[in-house]
């Protein structure tokens, strides 16, 4: 097994879906299997090096517990009931700080998480990602990579500008806008000038200094079932008279 093929599984166990999927297109590994391996190594080794913690560090804790009550408590009093109560619950006070040590939580979190990982494989067979991978991840795209695509965008398609409206033929219909219109979809019926419309494309098409999104709309069927209605009315401006020119024209 080569190094590249060993460190590319054990990535792509790591990693959320997209760059799991370039992983997988460029290594060629199955992240499944992967992630079945990291979970039995993240169930076993955290978990010996948590017994052993265990062993080492709570006899020192009960010690110093045990040694902090008795100095406190005199001999005779500790004839009472309440206070052999509470001598005892001592050992509870230790656990809980041994198991609230920062390393102990950290090493804790990895069995868990590989339980998870063997769960997956056996109901789904698929992979999982590490949470603070996939965390890391969603931050760096939603603080990074999201506002530099806004700003691409803008600088490829510019400011705003009116929408541009072009006739195809009697049923079909190009809108030209600079901006994504996020609540057109196939399954949305579009509403212009009294006529319904359904969208069956959308292009990039780059006319003069700009880029423009070009939607195709597609006049719906008398009998069609409308599911949702959005209206599109632009600006009068924006509407195209018969005298007016649209991009099509004056490319031709």
């Amino acid at each position: 097994m080569s190094w590249k093929l060993l460190f590319g599984g054990l990535l792509s166990a790591l990693v959320p879906e997209e760059p799991r999927a370039r992983i997988v297109r460029t290594v060629g590994v199955d992240p499944p299997f992967w992630s079945f391996v990291l979970g039995v190594v993240q169930l076993l080794i955290p978990t010996l090096l948590l017994v052993d913690d265990f062993l080492t560090v709570m006899p020192e804790l009960v010690s110093a517990h045990t040694g902090a009550f008795l100095d406190r408590v005199s001999p005779a009093e500790f004839g009472k009931r309440e206070i052999r109560e509470a001598f005892y619950l001592g050992g509870s006070f230790s656990w809980l700080h041994w198991i609230l040590r920062p390393k102990v939580m950290v090493l804790a979190s990895f069995p868990l998480w590989g339980l998870v990982r063997l769960a997956a494989f056996a109901t789904t067979r698929e992979a999982v990602a590490e949470p603070v991978v996939w965390i890391g991840f969603r931050l760096w795209d939603l603080m990074v990579k999201r506002p530099a695509r806004s700003v691409n965008r803008r600088v490829r398609f510019g400011a705003d500008r009116p929408d541009r409206l072009e006739p195809i033929s009697d049923d079909r219909l190009e809108v030209w806008t600079a901006r994504v219109k996020t609540d057109w979809n196939e399954a949305v019926t579009i509403e212009h000038d009294g006529r319904f419309y359904r969208m069956a494309g959308l292009e990039e098409r780059r006319y003069g200094s700009h880029w423009w999104y070009v939607y195709e709309l597609r006049e719906e069927s008398p009998a069609a079932v409308i599911r949702r209605l959005v209206r599109y009315e632009p600006g009068r401006s924006e509407n195209r008279s018969p005298a007016s020119t649209t991009p099509r024209d004056e490319a031709s």
